[in-house]
């Protein structure tokens, strides 16, 4: 079935990556950071990120590559891998 755009998706590892192709960079023109991977497989009491971001899973590589690619083309020279 289709995602629609008034549906919400948690806790599930379904739960697409957000969009990041248009970013605000509050740092340095130089610095960006990259994510990697998103979401947690743990569960613990004091932590909501399995709630919101789903299950722990990686960006496709093409993905990431692309990404930093379209970040050096914007100037970055130093970037920072977090997932």
């Amino acid at each position: 079935s289709e995602v629609g755009s008034g549906d919400v998706l948690v806790g599930l590892p379904t739960v697409p990556f957000r969009d990041e192709e248009v970013r605000v960079r509050l740092g340095p023109a130089y610095y960006a950071y990259l994510r990697v991977a998103e979401g947690c497989n743990h569960n613990c009491t004091f932590c909501a990120i399995p709630g919101f971001r789903g299950s722990f899973r990686s960006k496709g590589f093409d993905t990431i590559v692309e990404e930093a690619r379209q970040l050096v083309a914007r100037g970055a020279r130093e970037i920072n891998l977090i997932a």
